[in-house]
């Protein structure tokens, strides 16, 4: 736009500079005068390389002096090509990604311009990142980094919220009774908490033959504890699922077993347990129905609580978690899969090695952070970084061990400023005093399967 002053009515000449091979600006009209706006074209070919190009649009009219505005062009990769596929189609507004870029390799980062919530690149090196943001309520955001090996990244397309087939069931809960008593009812994948006898809803069941399980527990006499299972249920939406009756038929009292567990620090260290448990068969195998946890205790000596053999099927399995925590200073959680509560009870619980991180401020134009993180071989997964701030923005930083490659994972926030559509705003500013948690995952073993091993540990700080 061209706006006169002091009564100038003249032509206006309009020329752009610093464009280069497989760049090109043209304007439309060349001349302004009335009215005084010209539209600028900018067109790429195929084989510009992608990044950020300086031009420079210059106004001229007789006897006056030129006038000049500076701009960059960015270059982004084309969406709708390429070896790795994001998909965030199946998500709900507030999960989809607002913005998204990518870096193959250890090269510059490149925004991408997704079609229909849908972003499509290419990696041709053994590793990549991708990064995006989510925006919240109100101002709250997050910038979520990803790194994978090529082959990680490539064999199937990353697909956030994948929709399922869910229906909304009813039921009644009977016979729970005593102080401090309340019962977890599961179905389908989802556990909701019944404080009192009377009606029960669960909104979230996934479709098909699933198992409804039921574990009334006392949080001042667990051993008074309760289960119930009803195999091989599949109501309509909207169906019954009838009655759990903690007296009745397909109830049973709890097995209690004396376990120990290793590796425990003592002293400021609490350990909380909970105990979930698998059932289903064919499409809905492993379907996890939560039994209980408990409050946090001292000694490593625990009672825990699970299904007498005689009311086992083969696919059954239970999943022991045990936390052990530090306020402020962090938690290290086990996960261990088996059958028979009785036979695994001989055996203790061994907690994951604690992490020792050490996290500093990388600088730039907002908040960096940067990650040392020496990993115990048993933290075989993930090893990441969060943080925020108190204006509700969040950085998470996730890395694979296909792309850690060694014993030590070293993350640093990515400076991402340059990119275009790309807002400052949308994390942590450079004078924000941060909370931080540094988190690593193992596994050894399949889900499922006695033996089944899952750790996971997370170190606290601020900065």
């Amino acid at each position: 736009t061209v706006n006169p002053t002091g009564g100038f009515a003249g032509a206006v000449a309009l020329t752009a500079t610093g464009t280069v091979t497989g760049l090109t600006a043209a304007f439309n009209p060349l001349s302004v005068t009335s009215p005084n706006t010209s539209t600028l074209t900018l067109t790429a070919t195929s084989g510009l390389a992608v990044g950020a190009y300086p031009i420079v649009l210059h106004g001229n009219s007789t006897g006056l002096a030129e006038q000049v505005v500076n701009l960059t062009v960015n270059v982004n990769a084309p969406s709708g090509s390429g070896n790795v596929t994001v998909s965030f189609a199946g998500c709900n507004a507030t999960l989809k990604a607002v913005w998204l870029a990518y870096q193959d390799g250890n090269g510059a980062w490149t925004r991408v311009i997704g079609t229909n919530d849908v972003y499509q690149f290419n990696i041709a090196q053994s590793k990549a990142g991708v990064a995006y943001v989510v925006l919240g309520t109100g101002t709250a955001s997050s910038l979520r980094v990803f790194y994978y090996s090529q082959s990680e990244i490539t064999s199937a397309p990353l697909t956030f919220c994948v929709p399922a087939t869910i229906k909304t069931l009813n039921g009644t809960v009977a016979n729970l009774s005593g102080i401090g008593t309340f019962a977890d009812i599961s179905f389908g994948g989802t556990t909701i908490a019944a404080l009192a006898n009377g009606p029960f809803q669960i909104t979230t069941a996934k479709d098909g033959l699933n198992d409804l399980v039921g574990w009334m527990h006392s949080s001042t006499a667990p051993s008074t504890d309760r289960g119930f299972i009803n195999r091989g249920l599949n109501p309509a939406n909207n169906g019954s699922l009838g009655t759990v009756d903690f007296t009745g038929a397909n109830s049973f009292a709890a097995l209690a077993a004396a376990v120990t567990v290793t590796n425990s620090l003592g002293g400021a260290e609490q350990l909380v347990q909970g105990m979930a448990y698998y059932t289903g068969t064919g499409a809905n195998a492993c379907t996890t129905a939560q039994l209980y946890s408990s409050a946090g205790v001292t000694t490593p000596n625990l009672t825990v609580y699970g299904v007498p053999a005689a009311n086992q099927v083969a696919t059954d399995y239970h999943s022991i978690s045990i936390f052990a925590h530090i306020t402020g200073t962090g938690t290290r959680i086990l996960q261990e899969d088996f059958q028979d509560l009785t036979t695994r009870a001989a055996q203790p619980f061994a907690l994951p090695p604690a992490l020792a991180p050490t996290v500093t401020d990388a600088g730039g134009p907002y908040k960096r952070l940067m990650l040392v993180l020496p990993r115990p071989a048993e933290y075989n997964l993930v090893a990441g970084l969060q943080y925020f701030s108190t204006a509700s923005k969040i950085v998470a930083l996730t890395a694979t061990n296909g792309w850690i490659g060694g014993s030590t994972a070293t993350l640093t926030t990515p400076d991402l400023s340059a990119l275009a559509g790309w807002d400052n705003t949308w994390v942590p500013a450079t004078a924000d005093v941060v909370s931080w948690s540094a988190i690593a995952n193992g596994e050894s073993g399949t889900a499922c399967t006695s033996g089944h091993r899952f750790v996971s540990a997370v170190a606290n700080g601020s900065l």
